[in-house]
């Protein structure tokens, strides 16, 4: 199993910002394509995701832990009933998400997540039956005042990852753009990148090569792009975004121009 709380637990959580977390359940003997033993979690009635409870402790110093009541809310439906993982889908993922106005009461300190996954009871004869978990800690702090080009960023992808969780990819837009206009030139390539997709997912391909372009200028200002002569598109910007900006050239006429340089 797997938690992530805005999309890294390595990085601190804020308060003045939405919380997205991630339970993710993995196949335990996938490691490429060779072909596993499928796993299947099934309910009797209901979802899959049925199975997870997920426990929030807050860390006071001297004092025993205290059972927090976050008032999560599941993003979607997770699956249809079932879940199978095997080589093709080694994973199962819920999202759990917090509005702005609900993250703002949480005290700042040291939280404890544990997530389990139990079918022991519930779940269908011919599926798996059993338990694991996973604990991860979490700190809550205030917002950083002012916010750096590169917090201002990740804020920015939280909110798009909370705002497309809900289905809501205008308010997805308009987190990045905000950003974007706030740091014309920003170096923050995830950013660039982020917002290219959300153009190609609207079927503006004209303008998500624009952003993807714009997203590997900004990761070649930030590190020496390799050497290699046989690169297809060498700069040091995100490897998807480089992909995407070739795939979509490359889904139009052939072009004249190396396609390392179109993506530029």
């Amino acid at each position: 199993m797997g938690i992530k709380l805005n999309g890294d637990l390595s990085e601190a959580i804020y308060r003045r910002w939405p919380l997205v977390i991630e339970v993710s359940v993995y196949h335990p003997d996938v490691s490429g394509a060779e072909p596993v033993p499928p796993i299947t979690i099934a309910a009797k009635s209901g979802e899959w995701h049925q199975f997870i409870k997920l426990e929030v402790l807050r860390r006071i110093r001297g004092q025993a832990d205290v059972r927090q009541d976050w008032p999560l809310k599941i993003a979607g439906s997770p699956s249809s009933g079932s879940l199978v993982l095997d080589e093709k889908n080694p994973a199962g993922r819920l999202t759990l998400l917090m509005a702005v106005e609900d993250v703002e009461p949480i005290p700042v300190g040291e939280y404890v997540l544990t997530a389990w996954l139990d079918t022991r009871s519930g779940a269908t004869d011919a599926t798996w039956h059993g338990t694991v978990r996973r604990t991860e800690g979490a700190l809550l702090q205030e917002e950083p005042t002012p916010l750096s080009e590169q917090e201002a960023c990740r804020k920015a992808r939280v909110q798009v990852s909370y705002y497309r969780a809900l289905g809501q990819r205008d308010q997805s837009a308009a987190a990045l753009d905000a950003f974007l206009d706030q740091y014309p030139a920003s170096v923050e390539s995830m950013c660039w990148g982020l917002r290219g997709e959300l153009f190609e997912e609207a079927g503006n391909i004209d303008e998500a090569i624009r952003f993807y372009r714009r997203s590997n200028a900004a990761g070649a200002q930030q590190s020496e792009p390799t050497s290699d002569p046989h690169a297809y598109c060498d700069l040091p910007a995100p490897p998807y975004y480089q992909d995407r900006c070739i795939d979509l050239m490359e889904s139009r006429a052939p072009p004249e121009e190396p396609l390392r340089d179109l993506c530029l």
